[in-house]
């Protein structure tokens, strides 16, 4: 989201990356985000997947059909999730000095920011007011640093 800059803390500095692969599909069909949606319902087609590749050898018990739909369900599922895989590399991503998903990048992404001296005060808070006040700062995020609106 911070390469579609600036945006507001609700759209930005705010959100909870999604935990699972349903969560994700989700989270990206409400944000529009196509290649989100992609890698998330490939991760959901890749829940069964154990259950399609014990099927594929051929049993005498197991009729034909049922045979060619697991094989070519867990051909498909696996092509897709390597084209994403290619496509990955073609995905243009913001240029970050540090990775933001750890402590240190986090620090480091915003120990120069005006940002640090409006939120001080707000550690002791529950996340509701937290977030409300950080909302109401009216502040505009980018990859780093902080703009006023």
């Amino acid at each position: 989201m911070l390469s579609h800059e600036p945006q507001p803390a609700n759209r930005s500095i705010l959100l909870a990356p999604p935990t699972n692969a349903f969560s994700g599909l989700l989270y990206a069909a409400r944000t529009r985000q196509a290649f989100l949606a992609a890698v998330a319902f490939a991760a959901i087609l890749s829940e069964s997947l154990g259950i399609l590749l014990s099927s594929i050898p051929f049993q005498a018990k197991l009729t034909f059909l049922v045979y060619q739909i697991s094989a070519w369900t867990a051909v498909g599922t696996l092509s897709l999730m390597i084209f994403l895989v290619i496509l990955s590399f073609c995905v243009k991503r913001p240029p970050m000095p540090v990775d933001p998903s750890t402590i240190a990048g986090t620090m480091y992404n915003v120990s120069d920011s005006s940002l640090v001296d409006g939120v001080e005060s707000l550690s002791m808070l529950g996340k509701k007011e937290r977030d409300a006040r950080v909302i109401d700062l009216g502040l505009s995020y980018r990859r780093i640093g902080v703009h006023t609106s």
